[in-house]
């Protein structure tokens, strides 16, 4: 089914992310949101990403967890439910984040199994100074942040948002510091 939230999410993520931020959005909705315009927008974007650029990709979706080998899935607009052939595998999302020559990529996905999207968590050190955050913008880095774990997550939220979007979006309209740790 329509995960209502989903569209105001993104919807959201792309306008703070442009008006804030200063970024350059490219939105995918509705009939946009296939698996072959996904697959072909991150193809797209490894294959134009400049080296100095900093890319942030948004996916706010359904998520399904493929048990057989323990990955997961992006379940596109024009998935059909139980054929696996139809949804977008994490492989692809990895392999494209991988292959972009920008500095900086992240990715924020707000579905059910995100946390398949990558291998295990890291945290944040205990002190944090501009030298940290300098040391960080010079190398090359790959970022993940997802809502959830191999688990599902809560459609439902608070301001016709996701749990995970409300409050994402509230520290991103209510940052004042140069950085956003």
């Amino acid at each position: 089914p329509d995960l209502k939230p989903a569209v105001n999410d993104a919807k959201a993520m792309a306008r703070v992310l442009k008006g804030k931020y200063g970024f350059q959005v490219k939105l995918m909705l509705g009939s946009k949101a296939t698996k072959r315009g996904i697959y072909k927008a991150l193809r797209r974007l490894a294959a134009s990403a400049k080296p100095g650029e900093s890319i942030l990709i948004y996916y706010a979706g359904h998520g399904d967890l493929d048990r057989q080998y323990n990955d997961g899935w992006w379940i596109p607009v024009d998935a059909e439910a139980g054929n696996p052939i139809t949804y977008l595998d994490n492989v692809q999302v990895q392999k494209a984040m991988r292959n972009m020559k920008a500095r900086h990529v992240l990715l924020i996905s707000d579905s059910c199994y995100s946390g398949t999207l990558f291998g295990r968590a890291r945290t944040m050190p205990s002190v944090i100074t501009d030298k940290y955050y300098l040391g960080l913008y010079n190398e090359r880095s790959r970022w993940g942040m997802t809502s959830g774990n191999k688990t599902p997550v809560s459609d439902q939220g608070a301001g016709g948002h996701s749990i995970f979007a409300y409050q994402v979006l509230k520290e991103l309209e209510n940052n004042e510091k140069p950085y956003l740790s």
